[in-house]
């Protein structure tokens, strides 16, 4: 009885350690801001953790001061005073019609919020 409940254990942490290494992993090769977030979210979870709320960036960011981070979803205005949503790919913001517009364009960004989980 002793020896079946060991064993039971065992396979209930193994499963557990297995969820958390996918979480983590996902976690790690996560692309954008949003599945960062419900990663974070899910492995912490799994460890009982509260996740903390953060703060995202609320205020226009002027270029010349800090270029947003690579892939993550902006908003720009450009330097004909468009604005412009999409997605950072390195030097260039993919918009979501296809096209795709030179970041040194873009004279203020701000990110977009995590899209709602609901």
């Amino acid at each position: 009885m002793i020896l079946e409940q060991s064993i039971k254990e065992h396979f209930s942490q193994a499963s557990k350690n297995a969820d958390i290494a996918r979480a983590a992993e996902k976690l790690v090769k996560c692309k954008g801001r949003y599945h960062a977030e419900l990663n974070y979210k899910a492995l912490a979870e799994l460890f009982g953790v509260t996740v903390p709320t953060v703060e995202l960036e609320s205020k226009w960011v002027k270029c010349s001061d800090r270029m947003p981070d690579d892939e993550i979803d902006v908003v720009i205005i450009n330097k004909h005073g468009d604005h412009i949503a999409g997605f950072v790919n390195v030097q260039y913001l993919d918009t979501h019609d296809g096209t795709g517009i030179n970041m040194n364009q873009a004279i203020y960004w701000i990110p977009l919020p995590p899209h709602p989980t609901e």
